[in-house]
């Protein structure tokens, strides 16, 4: 049981030592929102919100002595074990980028956790929805000289959406910023609000989709600027015919993909796919039964994954993939196999 004073002597302890290492966070929050937003820049994805937060000390003292059940301190270590010194999150508009947004993170940063966390999977947060990164910097980034000094920090960045953001920010303020928690009949409500605005994104996405169809008349999306098709339009148009033109977008997603994965032309891409190219329909098919969205090339990137498996994230990254990292992409493989029809997979 922890007494009075070793409260006390806990709280002088990690306001001293914060002091004088919170300094070394608000550079690194700094240095950090500019790589992500340059990064962003250069993929031509501008519409993404960057945000960020340093703790304030109060925060972290009072986090630091908290209390299980039994008495004891909950961290033994706050400086270590306490995370979210550092907080950053991205909104993109709609979940339709969320992947994106994450490949791009996960290429930025060395991922040491990842949790995606949605509706269902935490009883006392009702709708939430977010995918969690703990991350550190790259060893070639904290060579930098602008990062001297900084030591190795970890931090936390949240990737969601701008309605999964309303909702959480709302949810949270009644759930722990209130005096009382909501009864039962209060966390129905919650549970069905953020059905509405799961409902509300998926037409955002359909309207999105079906708008980009609905002027045969002008010139495709997957027009260069010198009327050129795009290198990768015949192939996803091959694979995954009567889809119709895709955004020019899209392709030039994929095209970075292909390129970070070594392949350079078609018949390198058939020959990696090997028996899949023949099953791109029926993936297509199963994709689209809960992501209606699916546009050509996400598909063709789908296709990948599961060909590739597990060597589509190391040659992605050029580096050894992180245990949680793998074990996503083993569950999302999974989650696909079994919606596939046994003589499909």
């Amino acid at each position: 049981m922890v007494t009075d004073q070793q409260i006390a002597d806990r709280r002088a302890e990690v306001a001293a030592w914060y002091a004088d290492a919170r300094h070394r966070y608000l550079r690194t929050e700094s240095l950090v929102t500019r790589m992500v937003r340059r990064a962003l820049r250069d993929a031509g994805n501008e519409s993404v919100k960057v945000e960020s937060r340093v703790k304030s000390p109060e925060s972290l003292v009072a986090k630091a002595v908290r209390l299980r059940d039994d008495g004891t301190f909950k961290y033994a270590d706050p400086r270590a074990e306490i995370t979210d010194l550092l907080g950053v999150r991205a909104l993109v508009p709609l979940r339709t980028e969320l992947a994106a947004m994450t490949r791009l993170l996960e290429d930025l940063f060395v991922v040491v956790e990842k949790s995606d966390l949605r509706e269902g999977t935490a009883e006392d947060v009702p709708g939430y929805q977010s995918t969690h990164l703990l991350v550190r910097l790259r060893p070639d980034t904290l060579a930098d000289l602008d990062f001297h000094g900084l030591g190795d920090p970890v931090f936390e960045i949240q990737a969601r959406t701008i309605l999964q953001h309303a909702w959480a920010s709302l949810q949270h303020d009644l759930m722990y910023k209130t005096e009382r928690p909501p009864g039962p009949a209060i966390r129905r409500r919650l549970i069905a609000l953020a059905g509405l605005l799961e409902l509300a994104e998926r037409e955002f996405i359909l309207v999105r989709h079906d708008h980009g169809e609905a002027y045969p008349d002008e010139p495709p999306d997957d027009a260069g600027t010198d009327g050129a098709e795009h290198p990768a339009a015949a192939l996803v148009t091959q694979l995954f015919p009567g889809s119709g033109s895709t955004h020019r977008a899209w392709l030039d997603e994929v095209e970075s993909v292909l390129g970070q994965l070594g392949l350079a032309d078609e018949d390198a891409v058939r020959s990696e796919l090997g028996d899949w190219a023949g099953r791109a329909e029926a993936v297509a098919a199963a994709v689209r039964a809960t992501e209606p969205w699916a546009s050509p090339p996400y598909l063709l990137d789908v296709l990948l994954r599961l060909a590739l498996d597990e060597d589509y994230l190391a040659r992605r990254t050029g580096a050894a993939v992180s245990e949680p990292a793998l074990s996503a992409h083993r569950a999302e493989r999974d989650d696909l196999l079994a919606r596939l029809d046994p003589e499909d997979r």
